[in-house]
């Protein structure tokens, strides 16, 4: 059988393969509709991080045309997880209501400064950001945001999604889900801590089912 951790990276995928917002999106400008003086996150990035959780990278220019980057770590259930790097919110939370709609809300000391929306397309090409909510001079806002979605390799979603080697064909559906899982993170990137530093993934020694 499995050694536990290979059951525990296993999970692992499942829960980052059933994410739709995984990988790095890019800003379609032309199709965005931004409030004046707006900030425009240029390229979001969400990768597996430590302890089943989420990273969020955000790049992008201010309304003086100044880069910005910040950082956030968590999970998707609703809860506020710290923001490093962003002089305009403090935490954010990031709330599945569909299957590819995430519900997101930001805060600055405590209180609500930002709603919003991420919506992935079916086909998992593109999706749309709508905010709403108030400045740091007191000014209500909505901007309606599209990325398109860059791809660099094959994502965890997809290697699962691939044949799983000749020398390694079972009879048992849930095994063969469970090897699959297992030897895309034998073969993944380095995964992000919370601290922000890079550990990689050690391979699975193989046992046999």
């Amino acid at each position: 059988m499995l050694v536990a951790p290979a059951l525990l990276l296993t999970a692992s995928a499942a829960t980052f393969a059933a994410n739709a917002l995984m990988g790095t999106w890019k800003l379609n400008e032309g199709k965005s509709k931004f409030a004046p003086g707006a900030t425009k996150n240029t390229t979001v990035t969400y990768t597996p991080a430590k302890g089943d959780m989420i990273k969020c990278t955000v790049d992008g220019v201010d309304k003086d045309g100044k880069p910005i980057h910040w950082t956030w770590v968590g999970k998707f259930d609703g809860k506020p997880y710290h923001i490093k790097g962003s002089p305009s919110f403090d935490t954010l939370t990031y709330k599945p209501v569909k299957d590819r709609t995430n519900k997101t809300t930001a805060r600055k000391a405590g209180k609500v400064v930002m709603t919003g929306t991420i919506t992935v397309a079916k086909d998992g090409k593109s999706r749309v950001v709508r905010l709403t909510g108030t400045n740091a001079n007191g000014q209500k806002f909505t901007d309606i945001t599209y990325y398109d979605k860059q791809h660099h390799g094959a994502s965890v979603g997809e290697a699962v999604a691939s044949p799983i080697p000749n020398s390694l064909h079972f009879p048992d559906p849930s095994r063969r889900r469970m090897i699959r899982a297992a030897l895309v993170l034998q073969h993944s990137q380095a995964f992000d801590d919370v601290d922000g530093s890079s550990r990689t993934v050690a391979p699975l020694t193989r046992t046999p089912v």
